[in-house]
């Protein structure tokens, strides 16, 4: 169809056009979905790796809440103090 001395492709013309665009459009997306898909999927075993480090040190840090066992002191106040009230006074 020729009007005014411009020349109009037919439909079918610009088909081929249509499909390189949109194939180039997909065929990007796929590729860069694939290197997302595989950076979320990398971040997901770093955080796994994450969690179960902050939970071995939380495991290994738990002792500090615990009350220290290994002193003497209330054993020697009973001592002293049975030789306190047994004993013979101090001269």
């Amino acid at each position: 169809m020729t009007l005014i001395g411009k020349n109009y492709e037919k439909g079918f013309d610009r088909l081929f056009g249509y499909a390189l665009s949109s194939g180039a459009f997909v065929g990007g997306y796929l590729v860069v979905d694939h290197y997302v898909e595989g950076n979320k999927q990398l971040l997901q075993r770093r955080l796994a790796v994450l969690r179960e480090q902050r939970a071995q040190k939380a495991i290994f840090h738990e002792f500090e809440n615990e009350p220290d066992h290994r002193s003497t002191g209330d054993k020697r106040s009973v001592f002293f103090k049975f030789m306190d009230t047994h004993g013979a006074p101090y001269k």
